[in-house]
Parts: structure tokens; C-alpha cells; sequence
């Protein structure tokens, strides 16, 4: 029998919502999830909430905002994280 905390529930897969990616134009500097730092051109963003949380952890430290170029999508699909 394994045991199981919050903290390993709230990290996990199962409690992240993502949203579709979605194609927009970076006016500004946004930092893809690579770290590369990218602008005036297109890139593909995407939100993530969380399904569930405890008053201990705020939500707002999990939501956050995604950018990827069609390359790190790509990337992302052949090594099977998304």
C-alpha cells in the first residue's frame, strides 16, 4: 500500500487542466516554456489551472500562462510530455 499526500496530488497530472493551444502574435517578450525569450512573431499559447487545491497552497502559485513555438510543441509531442 502506497501512501499519498496533498503535495504529491496537487503536482500531479491528474490536477492540471490545460487549455488548447492558441496561435497569437507577441507584441512583447514572452518566455516560451524552453526559456527562450521570443517577440514580434507568432507563437502558441496555452493556460493552466488546477482542479483542485488546499487553503494551504494558493491557486494562483499553480495558474499560470504557457508560451511555445511550433517547435517546442513538436519537441513536446515526440518526447510524450503532452
Amino acid at each position: 500500500m502506497q501512501k499519498h499526500n496533498a503535495v504529491d496530488y496537487l503536482h500531479s497530472a491528474d490536477n492540471l487542466v490545460y487549455t488548447p493551444w492558441k496561435r497569437i502574435f507577441a507584441w512583447f517578450p514572452v518566455t516560451t516554456i524552453s526559456k527562450n525569450k521570443v517577440w514580434l512573431r507568432y507563437v502558441f499559447q496555452r493556460k493552466r489551472k488546477i482542479k483542485l487545491s488546499i487553503p494551504q497552497f494558493p491557486d494562483s502559485k499553480f495558474n499560470r500562462t504557457e508560451y511555445a513555438t511550433l517547435e517546442n510543441i513538436f519537441e513536446r509531442k515526440l518526447k510524450g510530455l503532452d
